[in-house]
């Protein structure tokens, strides 16, 4: 929908407005308790928090696994002879 202001009118273009999938919230309308909704939050922000330190995780052994040490640990040269 355009702006309603007839400066706008001649900008409007009906087939060129935006569309959107109809939001489903399984919550919207839900007749929680606050201590219901702090939890099923609490619980949420825990499998967030689980997912990314398993995403961290995963980075981390494949760094680990891809590692090649570097050339100056490989010499087996002293200095002390």
């Amino acid at each position: 929908m355009c702006v309603a202001d007839p400066y706008f009118a001649t900008l409007h273009d009906q087939d060129d407005e935006p569309t959107a999938e109809v939001l489903n919230d399984p919550h919207q309308g839900a007749n929680h308790s606050i201590s219901e909704w702090k939890s099923r939050l609490y619980i949420k922000q825990l499998s967030t928090i689980f997912l990314r330190i398993l995403y961290l995780l995963d980075i981390i052994w494949q760094m680990i696994q891809e590692f090649i040490p570097p050339s100056w640990i490989a010499d087996d040269s002293s200095e002390d002879e």
